[in-house]
């Protein structure tokens, strides 16, 4: 297991204030799972304004509560292929059924800051300090800048609970009753202890 806290060491105390010490680091990786975060009516607008225009009319008419629309060949071809629907049981389920909940809280909980960030390709890291619980932007020029701050005491509980592929899946949940999933790994459970031991204080 890399030591990213031995490795980045100087950049990482140069974040710190004195008297703060680390605790524990790891790549941050929002969990595979279902998001049930809360949008307001102005990320909800702003997600279909980036949709497709085929795409955009069709979530528009399913949030207005009308049924989709179906050409012929759709007419056609849906009855057909209903005797085959046994066939959706040999494929993966929605992620929900396969990771669990990933991310969940309401509008302007602090699960919801977290709505944008993990995802594959954006080089961030989580940082547990004695105080708080920092997520990392790292650039091309392996230094860092602060993302996300959070004291630990925002976080009520953290626990592994891991998942199929996500032996390293993390639960962390918040004061506020919202609360995200973090993979640290596959299958080994090492980094996920510590974590969450970090966040517990011990």
């Amino acid at each position: 297991m890399l030591d990213y806290l031995r490795i980045y060491s100087d950049a990482v105390r140069a974040l710190l204030p004195a008297g703060e010490q680390p605790r524990a680091m790891g790549s941050f990786l929002l969990a595979y799972g279902e998001n049930r975060v809360e949008r307001t009516p102005e990320q909800i607008q702003a997600l279909l304004d980036r949709m497709p225009g085929p795409v955009r009319r069709e979530y528009e008419r399913l949030l207005a509560g009308r049924p989709p629309e179906q050409s012929a060949l759709d007419r056609i071809i849906t009855p057909a292929l209903k005797p085959l629907a046994w066939l959706d049981s040999l494929s993966a389920g929605p992620p929900g059924e396969i990771g669990g909940v990933a991310i969940s809280g309401h509008v302007g909980s602090i699960a919801a800051s977290f709505a944008e960030l993990g995802k594959p390709g954006q080089s961030q890291y989580y940082l547990v300090t004695t105080h708080r619980l920092l997520i990392l932007h790292q650039d091309s020029g392996n230094q860092f800048s602060l993302v996300l701050a959070l004291p630990r005491a925002a976080v009520a509980r953290a626990a592994r609970e891991g998942t199929f592929l996500q032996r390293g899946r993390v639960l962390i949940e918040f004061i506020d009753f919202s609360r995200i999933a973090v993979n640290t790994a596959m299958f080994t459970t090492s980094r996920a202890e510590a974590l969450a031991a970090a966040l517990a204080g011990r």
